[in-house]
């Protein structure tokens, strides 16, 4: 099997001068199975205007009349110049097949006013062929037996499994009082798909726009997908074998997801007075409905533009692409300065990697810039601002040397985050939430938060310094990892600070302040030369919590709620827990110590629950508040101090074993002396 291409052209050049004589000269050629191809060229003003009888091929011959791209119509009637067209004279049909597995592509036909009898496109007896993606145009006239643009008879095996599809047929000008019809297809015998046709403009007495009818006792022919409008009848299917999802201007269109009385034809098309029958929007917009998947059969329109695989396949010849393009799937920029603006809104949907020595990433406005899937930032120095609201969604990987992360408004970053950096800077002015796994290292860490600051999942921080500042709410919940030379975190605002899960806490210098309530709830780990926790309001642990430093402090003002439970290890030379107030310690506590000083002045309810064991040279516990410890507390440190002003209720286990060992004395543990706990008064 074998393919033979040639060119067809009126105005010279060529291997033919038109396609009648292409197929004259080409039937006898070619063994079964080849294809001969008419490639149809229009290099000057002339037109091809012989009529074609495609017979006489030698059998199995594919024969196929293709108009090259570069001189096809556009799917409008203005444009001529360089565009192939067949116009016949005389009362012939334009193009009579007869020859199996014909195709025809992309020709654009016109009628002749002053000519009868003729028809532009006729199957007889060519099974399997196919007439698409054709411009008919001006049929009819004011003479007599005017017949139908494309048509096929009733004889048996005329137009076995034959398309008919992605075709303009119209009917502008020069109808006369003869019935005529865009497409009949009189398949009474056999089976055709006619799909996604546009028809137009006949309109004088008997006319009809399509006709699919087999017989009464055996239907047969499929319409789907077509646009029929402005005819005397629109449709006609009565013994068709399928119609469904056509347009009428009429009520003649029947079956599933087909619609009727659409008559706003300037609506619907670009310029349907002067043969523009493009669609002005999606066929799903004009018409409301859905139109059926034949992407199995054809993935294209008549322009040649693809169609999607589903329910929006389209109506009509015509599948409308808006002039507006987006972009959609995996986004990467690589650059020494990247400066990226948004003044308004930004959707980034896909993959976002972004490579650069100095990334400027800025948006001034309403910026609702969600990030979905994946983003990655390198650079040296980062610095991304924005004025407004910014939204993360995924995994976010930060590494930089100096990165400068500022979002005035809204912050919210869900997923897991990654920032590794020497100097890493987070601010957030208002409220910023954070989603995910956070990791901070550093050598110094200082953490402000002056209002409520709320972290929920795992939190391991391990840095040189680290400073992490928020002015407004902020929110972590999930893990996350920040590795920094020089890392500040601060809020400052109304912080509900709420730390779920485990956090690990590794530094030499570490400071955690929080003005207002800070909530730490999961395992908390803190490791550190020199380790200052301040809360001024409420502080509630819950989990386990485990300090080992040779210099702890642990210092709230204000009323504090101090709740611990789970497991609270510390372990230090020099222990300093000191309990103004009201403190219930419930469970067996265990102290060996040299030095051992326990002093709580207020209301103090000794109940201690679990196994609490205490380990140092000398061991001060004092609270100025009410805390609550429950479940087992180790504390082993060198020189630990914790303080609480207000109303505190915290432990001060030495030697305790069991809960019935303490009584209440003038508002201070009274414990029973043959287990060595002090009484303080």
């Amino acid at each position: 099997m074998a393919t033979y291409t040639k060119t067809v052209d009126p105005n010279g050049g060529s291997d033919y001068l038109s396609i009648a004589l292409w197929e004259a000269g080409e039937q006898a050629l070619y063994s079964s199975g080849d294809i001969a191809i008419a490639d149809c060229l229009m290099t000057g003003a002339t037109k091809d205007t012989t009529s074609v009888v495609i017979s006489g091929w030698t059998t199995g011959v594919i024969p196929q009349i293709i108009v090259n791209a570069a001189y096809r119509h556009d799917g409008t009637v203005g444009t001529t110049s360089g565009v192939y067209e067949l116009s016949p004279t005389g009362n012939v049909t334009v193009i009579d097949c007869a020859t199996p597995n014909t195709l025809i592509d992309g020709l654009k036909i016109q009628g002749n006013t002053s000519q009868a009898y003729k028809r532009a496109l006729h199957a007889n007896n060519c099974n399997d062929s196919t007439f698409r993606n054709c411009l008919i145009y001006d049929w009819g006239n004011t003479g007599t037996n005017w017949r139908s643009a494309i048509h096929a008879g009733t004889g048996n095996n005329t137009f076995e499994n034959g398309l008919v599809y992605n075709n303009i047929v119209l009917a502008l000008s020069g109808i006369g009082a003869v019935a005529a019809g865009g497409i009949e297809i009189l398949c009474y015998y056999d089976d055709v798909g006619v799909y996604n046709n546009t028809v137009y403009g006949f309109s004088n007495t008997g006319s009809f726009g399509i006709k699919v009818e087999g017989r009464s006792a055996a239907p047969r022919g499929t319409a789907k997908n077509n646009i029929c409008v402005g005819n005397t009848t629109d449709f006609i299917t009565t013994y068709a074998a399928s119609a469904e999802y056509n347009v009428s201007s009429d009520a003649s269109a029947s079956g599933t997801g087909s619609v009727t009385g659409k008559t706003s034809y300037a609506t619907y098309f670009t310029d349907h007075t002067a043969g523009d029958f493009h669609l002005t929007d999606s066929s799903a917009t004009l018409f409301g409905t859905a139109s059926a998947d034949l992407s199995a059969t054809f993935t294209d329109d008549i322009d040649g533009d693809t169609r999607p695989s589903d329910s929006t396949f389209g109506l009509g010849a015509d599948y409308y692409v808006s002039a507006a393009g987006g972009v959609t799937g995996t986004s990467s920029h690589q650059a020494d300065t990247a400066t990226h603006s948004a003044t308004g809104e930004r959707l980034i949907t896909g993959s976002v990697s972004h490579t650069a020595t100095t990334a400027t990433h800025s948006a001034s406005g309403v910026v609702s810039g969600q990030i979905t899937g994946t983003a990655n930032h390198q650079a040296i120095t980062a610095t991304h601002t924005a004025t407004g609201y910014r939204i993360v969604a995924g995994s976010s990987s930060h590494q930089a040397s100096n990165a400068t992360n500022s979002a005035i408004g809204e912050r919210v970053v869900s997923g897991s985050g990654s920032h590794s950096a020497n100097t890493a800077m987070h601010v957030a002015v208002g409220d910023r939430s954070v989603t995910g796994t956070a990791t901070h290292q550093a050598n110094d860490a200082t953490h402000i938060a002056a209002g409520t600051r709320t972290i929920t999942g795992n939190s391991a921080h391990q840095s040189q310094t680290a400073t992490g500042s928020a002015i407004g709410e902020r929110v972590i919940s999930g893990s996350g990892s920040h590795q920094a030379q020089t890392a500040t975190h601060s809020a400052s605002g109304t912080v509900g600070g709420v730390i779920a899960g485990s956090a690990n806490h590794q530094a030499s210098t570490s400071t955690h302040s929080a003005t207002g309530e800070r909530v730490i709830s999961g395992a908390s780990s803190h490791q550190a030369n020199v380790s200052t926790h301040t809360a001024t309001g409420e502080r509630i642990v819950t989990g386990s919590a485990n300090h080992t430093a040779n210099t702890a402090t642990h210092a709230a003002t204000g009323s504090v709620g101090n709740v611990v439970l789970g497991t609270a290890n510390h372990a230090a030379n020099d222990a300093t827990h000191i309990a103004v107030g009201l403190r219930i310690v419930g469970g067996t506590a265990t102290n060996q110590a040299s030095n051992a000083t326990h002093s709580a002045s207020g209301t103090v309810q000794g109940t201690i629950t679990g196994t609490a064991s205490h380990q140092a040279a000398r061991a001060t516990h004092n609270a100025i508040g009410l805390r609550l410890i429950s479940g087992t507390a180790s504390h082993q440190a060198q020189t630990a101090t914790q303080a609480a002003s207000d109303i505190p209720l915290i432990q001060i286990p030495i030697g305790l074993r069991q809960t019935s060992d303490i009584t209440p004395v003038r508002g201070i543990l009274n414990t029973t002396p043959s287990y060595g706990i002090l009484k303080l008064g």
